[in-house]
């Protein structure tokens, strides 16, 4: 009954409104509706491409099947978002390129916007052992406890590093799912270079200041999935917005806007090579704030509030 009387009350508000933006992650049934009827009165309908349920839980988690009733209409609802916007918002060229290859669509230029990432500036980092006041380099890694970020492959590169006095802090945010890992740290005997917890949030101001007085590296995505080697993380823009230096995997996203030396620290994804790339970090420790520098130049550049409103302005005018 709700609906049916809201329902008049919808038509006349998206009638006065210049825009229609969506977002697939909330897309439902209703939001068909909506579509339609900005199309009838003529309306800009913008989706705001900013992940792919499809994607996420039939590519990169594996725990739907595309041809399962689920992964069909997940596939219809990108498809359907992208063929009926009038123009769709993407963070980068190559997850434009990725998620519509997904969607089996080609979209025209004109309906294309790359608007990148948006991050609210946090507090500087310096590390303090590239600063020389301690004496051990202590890594963080935050996040989801998901296959895009290859945390195993983490954990076992910090497991050749036994000799070096190197720390590594995993925050994430569940217990059960933080079990795997806490049993791989045990296994590989690295309880006393490794630490696991999932109580500090950037939502509840804890984190940051973590980081802040603890954090000397930072740490991006390591996974084997196509998505994996795609997307810019969240984290590594993360890490951007506060100067601290980073080290990733260099996937397409990120290689749009960053360069290995310059404002982050590159290397491929297997335990060895992130073994080798934190070794050459550490034994030159100075490089470690002076990529933070280019870091927080590269954000106020791509990634900034400023930037951000200034390419959705101008995506909004033509």
């Amino acid at each position: 009954m709700a609906h049916i009387i809201f329902f008049p009350i919808k038509i006349y508000l998206i009638a006065r409104s210049r825009y229609l933006i969506l977002l697939p992650m909330n897309f439902s049934w209703a939001s068909i509706i909506d579509i339609v009827i900005a199309r009838i009165f003529q309306k800009h309908v913008i989706v705001d491409f900013y992940i792919s349920m499809f994607d996420t839980v039939v590519n990169d988690r594996g725990i739907v099947n595309s041809q399962s009733p689920r992964g069909k209409i997940l596939f219809f609802k990108d498809r359907f978002l992208m063929r009926w916007a009038t123009k769709v918002f993407f963070l980068n060229n190559a997850e434009c390129e990725y998620y519509t290859s997904i969607a089996k669509i080609t979209l025209p230029s004109e309906k294309i916007c790359i608007i990148p990432l948006c991050i609210d500036h946090k507090n500087t980092i310096s590390s303090k052992f590239s600063l020389g006041t301690k004496n051990k380099m202590t890594i963080c890694w935050w996040g989801t406890y998901i296959p895009l970020h290859g945390i195993d492959k983490i954990i076992e590169a910090i497991g050749l590093l036994e000799n070096e006095p190197i720390e590594l802090l995993l925050i994430g945010d569940n217990d059960a799912k933080a079990e795997p890992f806490r049993a791989l740290v045990r296994k590989l005997g690295l309880e006393h270079k490794i630490q696991i917890r999932n109580d500090l949030r950037f939502s509840d101001g804890t984190l940051g200041p973590f980081l802040e007085n603890n954090c000397d590296l930072a740490l991006g995505n390591f996974g084997d999935s196509v998505k994996a080697k795609t997307v810019l993380v969240n984290k590594v823009v993360d890490s951007l917005a506060m100067g601290m230096a980073c080290l990733t995997f260099k996937t397409k996203g990120a290689s749009e806007f960053l360069e290995d030396g310059r404002d982050i620290f590159f290397s491929e994804a297997t335990p060895v090579d992130i073994a080798n790339k934190i070794k050459v970090i550490f034994n030159n420790k100075k490089s470690i704030n002076a990529i933070g520098i280019g870091a927080m130049k590269t954000y106020h550049n791509h990634f900034s509030q400023d930037v951000f409103k200034t390419r959705l302005n101008t995506a909004l005018i033509e």
